[in-house]
């Protein structure tokens, strides 16, 4: 929830609005702060900003081919089938049917897994976003 002084808005999330429906809620109170001390403006819903995967690139075929890269014996490889709930042709066997039964990891675990796993991907993304980020700043200030 923010003041929007350029447009004399109080703006806030779908999520936030629900919450201040409740009159003994913390966002209650805190939209109740925001009208006190802006009393002319419109309360308006706005859309929760989506944070853009640091990640993004990294897909399963991704990982997989990394892995085949990176695993000499194959034991990382059989970790990840396990969480993607991939069966070998033998083990689809010897389940008779039940492997489609299998639940797999969510992608965030698998993605977690992953980089815990490999952490020089990790390390290499956290500092490439900085070097971006940065840059970005720098750029931001010679504008200025």
């Amino acid at each position: 929830m923010r003041a929007n002084i350029a447009n004399n808005t109080i703006e806030m999330t779908k999520a936030e609005a629900k919450a201040a429906g409740k009159i003994t809620s913390e966002k209650f109170k805190e939209l109740k702060a925001y009208k006190e001390a802006y009393p002319g403006f419109e309360v308006v819903i706005v859309a929760a900003s989506r944070r853009k995967s640091a990640y993004s690139g990294l897909t399963y075929e991704y990982m997989e081919a990394y892995i085949e890269k990176h695993d000499e014996n194959k034991t990382i490889m059989i970790e990840f089938n396990k969480l993607r709930a991939i069966v070998s042709d033998e083990d689809k066997k010897n389940l008779g049917g039940m492997s489609e039964t299998l639940k797999a990891a969510s992608y965030g675990e698998i993605r977690e897994w992953f980089l815990n796993t490999f952490v020089e991907i990790k390390e290499f993304h956290e500092k490439h976003n900085k070097e971006v980020e940065e840059i970005l700043k720098s750029k931001k200030k010679k504008a200025a």
